[in-house]
């Protein structure tokens, strides 16, 4: 079993959801994030709880905790740990690349990436945030008809021909808009 998903660190008061997949024997994978096989845990919950049984967990204070999650298949039981920093820097703004602006062909994908700056008592630290913001596409920008989705790991896809605009949410703080245009097949 494996966690896929560990991020860099968390910040005091975010909440964040952990995935899983198993490997089976003919080397398939399967998702376990939320069997009812899967047992979540924390060694610390001071510092890090668990805010749903299902993986998703609350950072309360500065530290370093392990994530522990348990699958049972059979009978067997498989582990994996993870440990992160938890911090309580202040975020204070976002960066996302690629820049504005991007061309992509119709139907194709393009991934992004975002990198959080913090401030911490006084000192900028930069980390990379991409799976740790929110991402979101505003259709059809300046006027067009472009159309697009994102997933939640920073990667677009072009649907309709036009301009899209991608913006990446870290609690409060929004990147400048990333405009995008979407050419239209050859």
């Amino acid at each position: 079993v494996a966690i896929t998903n560990t991020p860099p660190l968390l910040y005091v008061g975010s909440i964040f959801q952990f995935e899983a997949l198993a490997t089976l024997t003919d080397a398939n994978e399967l998702d376990i994030t939320t069997s009812n096989t899967t047992t979540w845990s924390s060694d610390d919950s001071s510092i890090l709880a668990i805010s749903n049984p299902k993986g998703v967990f609350k950072a309360i204070k500065k530290g370093t905790a392990a994530v522990t999650l348990d699958y049972v298949k059979f009978g067997q039981s498989f582990t994996e740990t993870v440990s992160l920093s938890i911090t309580d820097a202040t975020p204070t703004s976002i960066d996302v690349t690629p820049d504005s602006p991007a061309n992509i062909p119709l139907n194709t994908n393009q991934q992004f990436s975002a990198e959080l700056t913090l401030d911490n008592n006084g000192s900028t630290e930069t980390v990379d945030a991409t799976n740790l913001v929110e991402w979101s596409v505003v259709n059809g920008a300046n006027g067009t008809l472009g159309e697009a989705t994102i997933d939640n790991t920073g990667l677009l896809t072009g649907n309709v021909a036009g301009e899209v605009s991608v913006i990446a949410n870290f609690k409060t703080i929004l990147s400048a808009g990333e405009e995008i245009i979407i050419d239209p097949a050859p």
